[in-house]
């Protein structure tokens, strides 16, 4: 339900700020970005802050001198409008660095030195392998690493099995805070409850949670959160807000010279993807406004507004998949749980290898994607491992109802061979 002031969400204004989907529009109407899980396209304001950043102060931070100093004051700025969006205590607690992955492995390897033999991690079997492989490596410290297994048909993750899990050796929970693969979304909060009724720490995998809900580390007690840019609109960089307590904790992997000041960024940072990020933020900003939000803390309201809107395309998106013989949809499918799925589905079609359906949709101009996706664990958990995988369509908030209807219609008619009823405006 909207908030009074709200408008209907403003696709069309969305779909002319993101310049990489206006020219495919314009040179294939048929085609749609339906990878989005692999990357998102960026607004027209991220690449004007990059061309900025090049053009006025493309130089090092930390010399004596004009550009330097405007680099320092511009990059300051952006962490402080990091820290307000990710919903962190202070600028201090925003991490930048290459990306998801790069980042939780300078996490977990600072983190293995305050740890002990027989101290425990768990994680789970619904996670990009980024937030799995860096946990195994502190076997080397005499920690064991416990997989959560989700639970039936709709992988979800059942907070009483983590109970059973949990002991007075638990030290790290890592969690993702949605599947890149069936899209199902954590209960992030109530499993922070019970990780730190145990003592532990609790680190969440939001690559794939950031581009379509509110990202709140305060709120929700989330010890550590990590995501990419390039999967929010933006550039190849990532980010990590860790709360002050424990990265106060956290030995420093950085020079010795340099003490406990930036203790896992390494080297120079990627200043022109911060500034990428400037814009990213800027329209989110301009996106709220567009919605008819004014409030104190938009991004509540506004991911409010996404997720609405991304329900209606995993709505139709779903319920024509189930329709069309053949087709096997994984994950949350009854619409009564989609406040706990993103718009991402992850289909099987009866005698088809995945890899031919992705070429075969790629051919008619729907851009998916195929295989584990860097999440082997979830399709071995599945039983298809040795069938090739998924085929994955991920949805973000500028796909439309009518790219979704193209998508069914070429899997029904050009795949399977059968035709299907519009869903255009589903619900």
């Amino acid at each position: 339900m909207r908030e009074a002031g709200q408008r209907p969400f403003p696709i069309e204004w969305v779909r002319r700020r993101f310049p990489a989907v206006r020219i495919a529009e314009n040179r294939d109407p048929s085609f749609a970005f339906m990878d989005n899980a692999g990357g998102a396209q960026a607004p027209d304001s991220a690449l004007d802050q990059m061309r900025r950043y090049f053009c006025e102060r493309h130089v090092y931070h930390a010399g004596p001198y004009d550009q330097a100093r405007m680099t320092e004051e511009a990059f300051a700025a952006i962490r402080r409008r990091m820290a307000h969006f990710m919903g962190a205590s202070s600028p201090d607690e925003i991490v930048f660095g290459l990306n998801a992955t790069t980042l939780l492995s300078l996490f977990s390897a600072s983190l293995g030195q305050i740890l002990e033999a027989g101290d425990e991690i768990i994680t789970t079997c619904l996670e990009h392998e980024a937030n799995v492989t860096p946990w195994l490596r502190l076997k080397s410290v005499g920690a064991a690493t416990r997989f959560w297994k989700p639970r039936g048909p709709d992988g979800v993750l059942d907070i009483e099995d983590l109970r059973q899990l949990l002991s007075d050796r638990t030290r790290v929970v890592a969690v993702t805070g949605a599947s890149n693969i069936l899209g199902t979304v954590t209960d992030i909060a109530r499993v922070a409850e019970v990780v730190h009724d145990h003592g532990a720490v609790l680190v969440v995998d939001g690559v794939h949670y950031a581009p379509h809900r509110r990202i709140n580390i305060r709120r929700d007690s989330i010890d550590a959160f990590v995501c990419s840019g390039y999967k929010l609109f933006g550039a190849h960089i990532g980010f990590l807000a860790c709360s002050r307590d424990l990265l106060d904790r956290l030995p420093s992997l950085n020079h010795y010279f340099l003490g406990d000041k930036a203790k896992l960024e390494l080297g120079v940072q990627n200043f022109e993807g911060m500034a990428a990020t400037e814009g990213v933020l800027q329209y989110l900003s301009d996106l709220a406004g567009e919605s008819g939000i004014a409030a104190d803390d938009l991004y509540d309201q506004l991911f409010e507004a996404i997720a609405a809107y991304e329900r209606t395309l995993s709505e139709q998106l779903i319920s024509g998949l189930n329709e069309v013989e053949g087709v096997h949809v994984y994950g949350i499918t009854d619409p009564k749980g989609f406040d706990m799925r993103t718009p991402t589905a992850a289909i099987t079609v009866e005698g088809h290898r995945p890899e031919e359906i992705a070429r075969r949709l790629g051919e008619r101009g729907l851009g998916v994607n195929h295989g584990h996706m860097y999440a082997p664990r979830v399709i071995e958990w599945l039983g298809l491992a040795d069938s090739g995988g998924v085929v994955r369509v991920s949805l973000c908030h500028y796909n439309t109802p009518a790219e979704i209807e193209r998508l069914l219609a070429v899997i029904a008619e050009n795949i399977t061979g059968v035709s299907v009823t519009s869903h255009v405006g589903a619900s």
